[in-house]
């Protein structure tokens, strides 16, 4: 079914509004890119990879990779390799195109790689299968993670989180080498030659066919692949988000297909085509055409059961792919493909395209604004916070104290007036400074040290939203016993709880919310992206296992992640503070203003978070001395936390 250039026209600019504009999604790339910036160091770095760090925001999961950058591994070996410490060498012999055993070629290895070495022969070989193992089980210490292909995968209804180890070779090896001599239209010379220079990766996942599958290693292309999207047009960027539309919300709603399909087969049809097709087809006006073209070309492979890895060709990704459904999913296909557009008509993603296609406009300065504000606001996620508070559970306060001044080195070696680092940069100064140990007896004298080392952190995180940098800090005057500046600045976040705030969980920050004052402002370019931010997003107070800039009374040292809703948290540190000072008359009143906070909609949309409520309620009425309705409410927050038990240990 065809359709004219207006309607692909009409098309784009939905997509542009529910997938995301060229600004938005650069928006979402630099944040990721600053987080792989700050985290990375001499030993390891964590690499973010698949669709959010790709720019896509579509529910998918947060793919991280941690890089040991110690491990040396080469094609080959030579005279002196022996004498590099963690010398490994590759070994493709007995592999399938694509895959490699990797071969201990070293004078010393480190305590890891010898837990994760295995004799074979006369050699030792890197087992993936008990790399994989170790990973899964550092991970079950904290969380219900799963293994998932060379992934240990947080499953929960909160969101996905995917990791994994990789290893990388710093040069483009023989196997690919082919790939660099091909005949193309894209990508560009110059991007070809910067995708080699960085080398290749290895995960721990081996050939399902083979007999030594738990010897062998994947070649990876995540980097050079998430490159080459950030090379995509924005019209190939929204084809690509298309397939992955078409693949999650169109084919895997059929429970006889689902799982058929994989959004890597997806992505590897996208480079096949865009290497083969002119730069010029892809323009906003042929975007439903390109499409299409993507789509058949799906099709034809899977009709021939055929689609060659975009790098090794030699590997199909289809073998034994469609057994017994094949012919079944092949007329499945064709009947989409007979539907033209309306294939989408039942995809809740695009079903306001069908019924206001006509309506789509552009959007104004204020509401691009808004977008922005909302993806800067959704990358600051839970299964992010995740992550980066299990890694902090592997290190000491004053570890952490190193990790910060890495951090404000990185920062100002950038100087950079992009907005993005800066938030990422924020971020971190706030997980710095919750590590401070302020509940350990010691002497004034180091207690003054500690203070005068970690609270600049917590003063630099005042920069990361609204509310929350406040609410550290005035948790950190209130463990000190400041009840007064404590209360002070939780009368500070209080005014700044506002409707016209947008509060990430639910994402609800729209043009209409801003005052005049501010929509004059923004027109007239007087605020800036950065004094937005910091005045009109609040975050959800997070705790992790490693966070002692807490409130004795809140016992969350045994989880690994515990979110409370910012107007909850603010309500229950007043009443602490108010309970510390002795104001009786205002203590009773603040569990009163508790008690509402819970039913504020603004800021409890997610019902994860009822748990932890209920439990400052609860705490709060047990200090009161009110012991009944301090029962009933840890009874409710036993419920909440059975509930949501993927949250706790």
């Amino acid at each position: 079914m065809e359709i004219d250039k207006e309607v692909c026209r009409r098309l784009y600019d939905y997509l542009c509004k529910t997938i995301g504009s060229e600004e938005v999604v650069n928006i979402r790339r630099r944040f990721y890119a600053s987080v792989d910036y700050f985290t990375e160091r001499s030993d390891y770095t964590l690499i973010t990879s698949g669709s959010r760090s790709e720019g896509l925001e579509m529910g998918s999961d947060l793919d991280i990779m941690w890089l040991f950058k110690n491990v040396h591994i080469s094609e080959e070996k030579t005279e002196d390799s022996f004498l590099i410490p963690n010398n490994i060498v590759m070994d493709t012999d007995e592999c399938k195109p694509c895959f490699s055993q990797l071969k201990g070629h070293s004078c010393h290895f480190d305590t890891v790689l010898n837990w994760v070495l295995t004799p074979h022969g006369h050699e030792l070989r890197l087992e993936s299968g008990r790399m994989r193992y170790l990973l899964l089980s550092i991970t079950r210490l904290f969380r219900p993670f799963n293994s998932h292909g060379p992934c240990v995968s947080d499953e929960t209804n909160l969101g996905l989180c995917d990791l994994t180890v990789c290893l990388r070779c710093p040069v483009w090896i023989n196997q690919v080498q082919p790939w660099i001599k091909r005949e193309r239209y894209w990508p560009s010379t110059y991007l070809v030659s910067h995708i080699c220079s960085y080398g290749i990766l290895f995960v721990p996942i081996g050939s399902k066919d083979s007999p030594n599958e738990h010897l062998e290693w994947r070649i990876s292309f995540s980097v050079a692949e998430k490159l080459m999207i950030f090379s995509f047009t924005h019209t190939q960027f929204l084809c690509y988000a298309l397939m992955k539309l078409l693949l999650k919300k169109v084919i895997d709603k059929n429970q006889q297909y689902k799982g058929l399909l994989c959004s890597y087969f997806m992505k590897t049809v996208m480079f096949w085509v865009s290497e083969e097709s002119h730069p010029s087809i892809w323009r906003p006006e042929n975007i439903w055409p390109c499409f299409m073209k993507c789509l058949k070309r799906l099709v034809y492979c899977i009709t021939y059961r055929y689609l060659p890895h975009y790098f090794i060709i030699e590997n199909n990704l289809f073998e034994c792919r469609f057994n017994q459904q094949h012919s079944d999913f092949l007329k499945f296909l064709k009947y989409l493909l007979s539907r033209g557009i309306y294939m989408f008509r039942n995809c809740y993603a695009l079903s306001d395209f069908f019924y206001n296609a006509p309506l789509v406009a552009i959007m104004s300065e204020i509401e691009i604004v808004c977008c922005k504000l909302k993806a800067i606001s959704l990358q600051i996620s839970r299964p992010l916070i995740l992550v980066f508070g299990v890694f902090t559970m592997f290190y000491s306060p004053v570890r952490q104290l190193s990790r910060g001044q890495l951090f404000i080195t990185r920062f100002l070696k950038i100087a950079s007036k992009d907005f993005m680092p800066f938030i990422v940069f924020a971020e971190f100064c706030q997980l710095v400074g919750k590590s401070m140990n302020i509940h350990t007896n010691c002497p004034n004298k180091l207690r003054y040290q500690l203070t005068k080392q970690y609270l600049p952190y917590l003063y630099i995180g005042l920069c990361g939203d609204a509310v929350s940098g406040w609410m550290y800090l005035a948790t950190y005057y209130y463990c000190i016993g400041k009840y007064k500046v404590s209360l002070q600045l939780i009368n500070h976040a209080l005014r700044e709880c506002t409707n016209d705030k947008l509060f990430y969980v639910n994402h609800k920050l729209t043009a209409n919310r801003f005052s005049e004052f501010v929509k004059d402002g923004i027109r007239q370019k007087i605020w800036k992206l950065r004094h937005l931010y910091k005045n009109h997003v609040i975050h959800e107070i997070s705790f992790y296992y490693n966070s002692r800039v807490i409130p004795p009374e809140l016992d969350v040292q045994f989880t690994t992640g515990t979110y409370i809703p910012p107007l909850v948290y603010i309500q229950f540190l007043r009443f602490l503070c108010l309970y510390r000072l002795h104001e009786e008359f205002q203590c009773e009143q603040a569990i009163h203003d508790l008690l509402l906070s819970i039913d504020c909609q603004h800021f409890n949309c997610n019902e994860s978070v009822f748990g932890e409520a209920y439990k400052c309620l609860a705490v709060a009425f047990a200090i009161y001395g009110k012991t009944e309705k301090a029962r009933y409410y840890f009874d409710a927050y036993d419920l909440y936390k059975e509930r949501w038990k993927d949250l706790y240990f």
